[in-house]
């Protein structure tokens, strides 16, 4: 299996600018409080149901075991 690569940013290139983005927002993570599917949605033209794919798609992508193995061999600290 392919390794993921990591964009400049430092996040894993394993999700599209527009997915990390998607998470962002749903979950609050840019700062600003958490949107709903249907906030996203309509912001993006798109409905509730084809946000909330997206959003299944874009943490499948991040819940992969091989992601898990290669941010733990790069971010793991040195054992003492």
């Amino acid at each position: 299996m392919r390794e993921p690569t990591r964009r400049p940013n430092g996040t894993p290139g394993c999700s599209s600018p527009a997915a990390l983005a998607l998470l962002a927002a749903r979950h609050g993570l840019d700062g600003e409080p958490p949107r709903t599917l249907q906030e996203i949605g309509r912001s993006l033209g798109l409905t509730r149901q084809a946000v909330q794919q997206a959003e299944a798609r874009a943490l499948a992508r991040l819940r992969r075991p091989a992601l898990h193995r290669w941010l733990a061999d790069d971010d793991t600290p040195a054992a003492s």
